[in-house]
């Protein structure tokens, strides 16, 4: 289960996911296309969370400017 484990840290798979991918490598090699697919799925669901991660990092660094120009200011009046 350690392996599973790390397979979910470095993945980022949801755990029925991984059985799924195990279970199908356990099957063999008629299961390679099954588990490409399962990958290339995960694959873009990161791809999309780092999407939406780098808007929520340019929205923060947005505030982040802007309040600092206030704090700079002494004022959240015209910070912009």
């Amino acid at each position: 289960m350690a392996a599973n484990h790390r397979m979910s840290e470095k993945t980022g798979m949801q755990l029925k996911d991984i059985k799924q991918f195990i279970h199908m490598a356990m099957q063999g090699d008629e299961t390679i296309d099954s588990r490409l697919q399962l990958i290339i799925k995960q694959q873009e669901s990161v791809k999309q969370q780092i999407l939406e991660l780098q808007q929520t990092l340019e929205t923060l660094n947005f505030k982040r400017w802007y309040y600092e120009t206030a704090q700079t200011a002494g004022t959240t009046v015209n910070a912009q």
